[in-house]
């Protein structure tokens, strides 16, 4: 199965929603389940999208904090925090969805799924860190042979 954070929208459905948003939008303010459906198919567009995605979801839950939409909201803002490897942030929000309901199994995976990418992304820093100071270190290193 696809990991949760590889999982995208097709073309065609995000068009479709961008439509739908579009319209209310020029009749005035949008529906709430319109900007949620919206913002949520944008944290599964490309990564340009993903920060709009977020920042709707952000104004959401400023209006619907209380609303049962609130968990829904905050998953996806950490999915979005994710995708963009805002990876504490994401973490941040995933937590405080378990502290609610631990035992909620999307929330879960998508907290290991995080925690898994954080690892990675760090391995592969640390490689590039020592594949730079390698470099770095043979240059040095030739110089000082070419000044003797």
């Amino acid at each position: 199965m696809m990991p949760l954070l590889d999982r995208r929208i097709e073309a065609k459905e995000l068009e479709v929603l961008a439509a739908q948003y579009q319209r209310q939008v020029a009749r005035g303010h949008p529906s709430t389940p319109t900007i949620f459906a919206y913002a949520k198919g944008m944290c599964r567009s490309k990564l340009a999208d993903v920060q709009i995605g977020v920042r709707l979801l952000d104004e959401l839950l400023q209006q619907e904090h209380n609303s049962q939409l609130a968990p829904k909201i905050v998953f996806w803002q950490a999915y979005g925090n994710a995708r963009l490897r805002n990876y504490d942030r994401a973490l941040a929000l995933i937590d405080s969805l378990l502290l609610q309901d631990d035992s909620e199994e999307r929330s879960q995976d998508l907290k290991a799924e995080i925690e898994g990418r954080m690892k990675k992304d760090a391995l592969l820093g640390a490689a590039v860190i020592g594949t730079g100071a390698a470099v770095l270190a043979g240059i040095v290193g030739g110089l000082y042979l070419l000044r003797k």
